[in-house]
């Protein structure tokens, strides 16, 4: 039988020819049967338990992990601290007409003498004297 072996370092192919020698053998001995032969006292189950060692060093930490599903939205968190007072908005739209409001106080009539300075005041004046108009 004719095969190509490719040697993943090099990247190059060599071909390579098989040749069956002999037909199938028979079944070898179990390493558990191997290490009785060699002298192991036990059952299969504490040969087993007696391959494994003691606890070794931690290793190095793998590479990061693709990112996972989104998960479910938390619970609201709890209320943030009180923001700083902000800028006045803008004026607001005029409001209703409000009810018409209680009677006020009577007032003092002005005086006579109030009446006639008020007129005179606005009379046209000449140098300081009052002008036929």
């Amino acid at each position: 039988m004719k095969v190509k072996v490719n040697l993943s370092e090099s990247n190059q192919e060599f071909p390579v020819t098989m040749k069956s020698i002999g037909g199938i053998g028979k079944d070898g001995k179990s390493a558990y049967e191997i290490a009785l032969d060699h002298g192991f006292v036990g059952t299969e189950e504490e040969w087993l338990e007696s391959l494994k060692g003691e606890k070794g060093n931690p290793g190095t930490p793998g590479r990061a992990g693709s990112p996972g599903a989104r998960g479910e939205k938390g619970d609201p968190g709890e209320p943030g601290a009180k923001g700083e007072k902000g800028d006045p908005g803008e004026p607001g739209e005029p409001g209703a007409k409000g009810e018409k409001g209680d009677p006020g106080e009577p007032g003092e009539a002005p005086s006579v003498a109030e009446i006639v300075s008020a007129v005179i005041a606005e009379l046209p004046q000449y140098n300081g004297e009052v002008v036929p108009v």
